[in-house]
């Protein structure tokens, strides 16, 4: 359809108890500083439900999904050095878009 920006989903690998508060009340966003003394803040997501594997992690067992449109998302890359694609989105952004429980406790 001409106009249509293309979607897909993204994830959001948390604790069970996060969850939700996430689905009441949004993603926080996190303060997070690289190779720089710069601090970037937002919301981690990745490209691929089975980032982390499939045992829970240190993230959690839970995952949060949200369609977001890919222009937007690939404006907030990160990296993909761990065979997934990983995205720092500040949570102002992507609280505009539903959320919805991917894997959960």
């Amino acid at each position: 359809m001409p106009g249509r920006q293309r979607t897909r989903d993204y994830y959001h690998r948390t604790h069970p108890q996060a969850v939700a508060v996430i689905m009441e009340r949004g993603f926080k966003d996190v303060s997070e500083t690289f190779e720089t003394d710069s601090a970037a803040r937002g919301v981690w997501f990745t490209d691929s439900l089975a980032s982390g594997g499939s045992t829970p992690s240190a993230f959690g067992s839970a995952v949060v999904a949200v369609s977001l449109p890919v222009p937007l998302a690939e404006g907030h890359f990160h990296t993909d050095d761990q065979g997934y694609r990983e995205y720092l989105i500040p949570a102002i952004i992507v609280n505009r878009y539903p959320r919805r429980l991917a894997r959960g406790p």
